[in-house]
Formats: C-alpha cells, structure tokens, sequence
C-alpha cells in the first residue's frame, strides 16, 4: 500500500506532463475506476518505475490530473500534497471454525464418565454453555466474506 509519498512527485515538470498527457489520452478522468488503475499501471511499466502503481502513485496522478485541466508548456503544475489517512474496513464473512474450550468440572465418579452427560443436559436448559472455558484451540477449516465496508477514513497527518 501506500503509507509514504509517491516517488513521483519528485519527477520534474516536465516529465509529469509527458505522463499526464498520456493518461489524458484516455481521460477524461472524473473518478477512480480499473481502467484509470491500468492506465497508471501502464504508466509504471512504461517508465520502468515499477510493475504496477500502488495506491499513492495512483491518488498522486489522480490529483495532478484534477488540479490541471489546462496543461501548457510554459506553466508550472500545480501539484497536490501528501496526507495520511486511517481506514476502518469492516467485513462479514461466515466461518467454519472448530473451537475447542476446557473446562474444569467437578465430579464425584472415580473416571468423570458421568460429565458428558451433565454438561449436554446443563446446555439443553441454557445453564451451560460451552464458551464458557477456556479456548486451548482453534482452527478455521473455510470462510467466505459475504460483505464488506468501508466504515470511516480520517486524515491523520
């Protein structure tokens, strides 16, 4: 991902509007989609920057693009400014997962045979829940996200 500065916004002049005029080739450009991605994807190999475009290169183009409709020869870009920013992404998903808790149980048989029995009938009646333990293991066989959300963005620096 893209916790620091896009190493293109050390590019001169110059050279980003040879790259914006590329992805104008293409644009307009009124929001981040897959083909904007694949464009500077395609911006990254072509330059031999990298084999993709992670997400501060993209936001970095992106913006330059938005804070330059005009590009002339002789002007100089504006150019956007780097921030931080935390993301809260909740996801649903079901799981198939065997959990396994201990417990330590009282008993007056000499083998503890009679436990079972007690704590399946303690369960039925909603006295006795297996959770209750102590979890010693746990192992997820399958999940499958069903949903998922984006819960909050904040600028952080």
């Amino acid at each position: 991902m893209g916790e620091k500065p896009s190493f293109l916004e050390k590019l001169n002049d110059k050279v980003l509007k040879s790259l914006l005029k590329y992805l104008n080739t293409d644009g307009p450009w009124e929001d981040i989609d897959e083909e904007f991605m694949l464009a500077c994807d395609s911006i990254m190999k072509m330059t031999g920057f990298a084999e993709t475009a992670n997400s501060s290169d993209i936001s970095f183009l992106f913006e330059l693009l938005q804070l330059n409709d005009e590009i002339s020869a002789d002007s100089p870009l504006n150019r956007p400014s780097f921030g931080l920013f935390e993301v809260d992404w909740s996801i649903f998903e079901t799981r198939w997962v065997k959990e396994t808790y201990r417990h330590k149980i009282g008993s007056y048989s000499r083998t503890g045979y009679d436990i079972s029995e007690i704590l399946t009938e303690l369960r039925m009646l909603g006295d006795f829940e297996p959770w209750d333990g102590v979890i010693i293991n746990e192992e997820t066989y399958d999940s499958e996200m069903t949903e998922d959300e984006i819960d909050g963005v904040r600028k952080i620096r």
